[in-house]
Order: structure tokens, then sequence, then C-alpha cells
């Protein structure tokens, strides 16, 4: 499994952010990213399982919709079928199409659709 992390605020430094993200690396030893959007900070800890290119890499961006997932969406690939066939995923990982189906069928709605063992965070600039 994979590490994610987020904190909403500016409490704290970039330094105490970092330290406290760097507190989970063995979650995800294959690569490593952290960003900040106005006071939302989303970083990944990746452990490389199903796209194990850079695509698959996280957080998530489309527009202003930003996504960090750990776990597995076992049906990924019907949804993809079944959904977001219009759309082009830059990646092969099953959480991709979070962002995608949260587009289409708002967070609820989305969250229902989902059969898994996952845990996410989405931030959407614009709500």
């Amino acid at each position: 499994m994979c590490g994610i992390f987020s904190y909403i605020g500016n409490k704290y430094s970039k330094e105490d952010l970092l330290d406290n993200f760097n507190r989970i690396v063995n979650r995800g030893p294959d690569s490593s990213n952290i960003i900040t959007v106005n006071d939302i900070t989303l970083g990944f800890h990746r452990l490389a399982i199903n796209d194990l290119s850079d695509d698959g890499m996280q957080p998530f961006i489309n527009d202003n919709i930003y996504l960090i997932c750990n776990g597995e969406i076992y049906n990924h690939k019907k949804l993809y079928k079944d959904h977001l066939s219009q759309f082009k995923l830059k990646s092969n990982s099953d959480c991709e199409v979070i962002i995608y189906l949260y587009k289409l069928f708002g967070i609820e709605e989305t969250c229902k659709m989902l059969d898994g063992v996952f845990s996410f965070v989405l931030y959407d600039e614009l709500k």
C-alpha cells in the first residue's frame, strides 16, 4: 500500500509538513511527491503496483481537481468501460477513474460506485 498525506491550513512551515510527510515514506518506497495548492497540501509515497510508469504517480490532477488515493479499485476497468470511455486517462492506475467519476456524478455517487479497498483525498478548487 502507498502512503497518503494531506493537510489543510497554513499553521505549519513547509519544513514541518515535509518532516511529517516523510514519517510515512516506508509506505511507498518507489517515489514520492508533495504539492500545495492554496492551503491544501497533498503528499503521496508510491508503491507502484498497477501502473509502473511515471504516469501512475500521484497526485492525479485534472482541471482543478486533485486526487491522492491509497488502495485498490477492483472494478476500475468496468467503470471506465461503462462510464468513462469518452475520456483519455493519462495512466493505467485503477485510482485515476475516481476524478472522472467525480466530474460526472459527484462525490456521493462516485463513492457508491467504487468497489475495493481504498482511502482517498479529493480536492476540487472550484468548490
